[in-house]
């Protein structure tokens, strides 16, 4: 859908008053609650900053161009503006519309942008590469859970082995399906409105073939798109939708699984956007380590619902490199700052971002990977 006046969100784009707290707490701190706006410092970057691109477009006074592109598509869909609007604007639909509108009229941020688009049309997936065929179980509609693995692990196997073993441990039968499709989420992030709602069909239509009655999201992107997006935008699933620290949480708290002592570490915990604010998931992980003999958990300055972005957000490190690679030392330093050995956080996407953008090389683990070394 493009920018309407007619989509919920045109009250916000003239009754906004610009107060900023979608670019700063309103806090004698003023700390940053926006990474574009932090790292570019005009308020063009923030939620309401683009929301004046938006009116101008919906009043003609500002044309869909190259340089309207970059101004929407800097922006990590962290969702951090959204939650601190003081009326609760749906900041999050707007900046998505708006970048489907620019797309739709042949514009984008940069060449990495445009083939990304190119490679979900083309490929299925933002990478343009082959999904790997792993061999694992499949679902047969007979099992506890279908485990659905999202593109990233079906084409790395990353977190995927040490899933394997929790769930094995807590006897859960579970399994896969082989030709599992893309859950859409980089299309709508990416501007293509059009593809997102095609896949969620497919996917829709695959989860409820399955015979499914829980659904075990790996991604917390997939769990998103699923649990929170798909509702409001095509439409739901009969399983039940669960993240991978709700359902170790789950496990640990009906004693299905034991966890081990083991060597005493001092972690932080950061929460993955798509987690913490859009499925509103904070305590499951917190709940998981705080039962782990040994563990220590520390809390960055800001965690939970406000907790700030990796730079991996909505796609966003290969179209804006610059963006991401702040946010990601920041959040770094940030973790530094609490003493903490280890970072643990529930998301690949943060897992590697975390690690890769780290100079000190400081330890970043997946909380799959830490529940498998556990697990008595």
């Amino acid at each position: 859908m493009v920018i309407s006046r007619d989509n919920d969100y045109a009250m916000y784009l003239y009754t906004c008053n610009r107060c900023r707290s979608c670019a700063v707490e309103p806090s004698p701190e003023h700390r940053a609650v926006c990474p574009a706006y932090a790292h570019f410092g005009y308020f063009a970057y923030s939620g309401g900053g683009k929301g004046y691109v938006g009116q101008g477009i919906l009043e003609g006074k500002v044309k869909p161009s190259a340089q309207a592109a970059q101004v929407a598509m800097n922006c990590l869909m962290c969702g951090a503006c959204a939650a601190a609007c003081p009326p609760g604007f749906d900041i999050n639909a707007f900046v998505r519309d708006l970048r489907d509108h620019l797309v739709g009229a042949g514009f984008y941020a940069n060449d990495a942008h445009r083939k990304l688009v190119e490679n979900l049309r083309r490929a299925g997936n933002p990478w343009g590469r082959g999904i790997s065929r792993a061999e694992l179980p499949a679902f047969t509609g007979e099992q506890e859970l279908l485990v659905w693995r999202g593109c990233r692990e079906r084409m790395r196997d990353e977190v995927m082995p040490a899933v394997a073993k929790v769930l094995d441990a807590a006897q859960v039968r579970w399994g896969v399906l082989p030709d599992e499709p893309c859950c859409g989420a980089p299309g709508l992030e990416l501007g293509d409105r059009g593809w997102f709602e095609a896949q969620a069909e497919r996917v829709i239509a695959a989860i409820n073939g399955s015979g499914a009655g829980r659904v075990l999201f790996l991604c917390p992107h997939c769990a998103a798109a699923v649990g929170a997006d798909y509702p409001l935008l095509v439409g739901d699933v009969e399983a039940e939708p669960v993240t991978l620290p709700a359902l170790f949480a789950e496990l640990v708290g009906d004693e299905r699984i034991m966890l081990t002592g083991g060597p005493e570490q001092t972690v932080t915990y950061h929460d993955p956007c798509k987690l913490a604010r859009w499925l509103e998931e904070v305590d499951s992980a917190r709940e998981v380590l705080g039962a782990m003999e040994g563990v220590e958990l520390v809390e960055m300055e800001r965690s939970g619902e406000w907790g700030w972005c990796c730079g991996s957000g909505g796609v966003m490190a290969a179209v804006a490199p610059e963006l991401a690679a702040f946010t990601a030392r920041e959040r770094i330093e940030e973790a530094r700052e609490t003493g903490a050995e280890v970072i643990v956080t529930g998301c690949s996407y943060c897992t590697e971002m975390l690690r890769g953008k780290s100079a000190r090389r400081q330890k970043v683990t997946h909380l799959a990977g830490l529940m498998a070394e556990r697990i008595k």
